[in-house]
């Protein structure tokens, strides 16, 4: 098994693929840093909380007294609008409505990215080390690639049968691609966040930082949850086998996912249950509450949520890999 892990290690750090990963890690970071915020790559908890639907409140007006407050304040809008028919006055209101407009923009559309930033930096400032490792979720499309190389890539080249056939066990092979992949996937995660903290610390100062100590703590809470998806992943390369078809799979998944689970509070709104706690638990938001030292009862969940990913997808990968037939 550990021949297995060194000769995979050997051959990616052999290739360019892990350092194309790890050029783009340092330039989503940097650009995060620079834009003092995280960006994300699907919707966060609040929009899903803003948005649920809710299926409890009537859209149509039937009451007659309703109907009749309604005609009363149409009326005097009408007579309000006979009197201020006068041109300075109209205008002076469009005025008035633009500047309000104005006002309520957010921000960072009325500022130019050089501005805003510079309005940031003179805030009382946040811990924004750890903004952007809450949306560590960003790097999904980053460990893709570790999937590949660990497993598509032995399937391609067809050295899965060779190292069947030197005596390799279907069991310890599976096991040995997934340790790698989870080992990899680690050292990505910690160099993601050890340099985003170093970064952010030297070019924003103490004042949007936080103690290396609590970043490495926050981390850790989300390695479970991480490593599920890893599992999930690997399970897929093996059930898939070539690049191409993995690829298909991996690529939208995190995306589909979010939008079944929209689907489903909906369809519970429907029947008018209230699922929306179902969003703490997505990948995405996730990620990003646990990096908010939540309660310790959240991240227990969260942890056995990623460790039943791990147990389920490796029992389904190994089992569909001990029966497939290996050409």
């Amino acid at each position: 098994m550990l021949n297995i892990i060194k000769s995979d290690f050997y051959r990616m750090f052999k290739g360019v693929g892990i350092y194309v990963i790890f050029i783009v890690i340092i330039g989503i970071s940097l650009l995060s840093i620079y834009e003092v915020g995280a960006g994300t790559i699907g919707m966060q908890l609040e929009y899903y909380e803003e948005n649920a639907p809710d299926y409890n409140k009537d859209e149509m007006v039937t009451d007659s007294k309703s109907i009749e407050k309604i005609n009363e304040e149409a009326k005097k809008l009408a007579e309000y609008e006979q009197e201020t028919e006068n041109d300075e006055e109209m205008e002076a209101i469009e005025d008035a409505e633009k500047e309000t407009k104005k006002d309520d923009e957010p921000i960072n559309l009325r500022l130019t990215l050089k501005e805003y930033r510079k309005e940031m930096l003179e805030s009382e400032g946040f811990a924004l080390d750890k903004e952007i490792i809450g949306a560590n979720a960003n790097l999904y499309y980053c460990l893709i690639p570790i999937i590949v190389i660990g497993v598509c890539a032995d399937f391609t080249k067809g050295s899965v049968k060779n190292s069947l056939t030197g005596g390799i066990s279907r069991k310890k092979y599976y096991f040995s691609k997934l340790l790698f992949c989870i080992v990899t996937s680690m050292i990505i995660i910690f160099f993601n966040t050890y340099f985003t903290y170093i970064a952010n610390l030297i070019i924003n100062g103490k004042k949007f930082s936080s103690s290396l100590m609590e970043v490495t703590k926050l981390t850790i809470y989300q390695l479970p949850l991480i490593f599920g998806i890893i599992s999930i992943l690997v399970c897929f390369a093996f059930i898939g086998r070539k690049t191409a078809t993995f690829n298909t799979i991996s690529i939208p998944l995190i995306i589909v996912v979010q939008y079944i689970i929209m689907g489903i509070v909906g369809i519970a709104a429907r029947s008018k249950l209230n699922w929306t706690w179902i969003y703490k638990y997505e990948l995405q938001c996730a990620l990003a509450n646990l990096a908010k030292n939540p309660a310790n009862e959240y991240i227990i969940k969260c942890s056995l949520l990623g460790i039943g990913y791990i147990i389920v997808s490796t029992l389904i990968g190994y089992y569909t890999f001990k029966k497939a037939e290996i050409k």
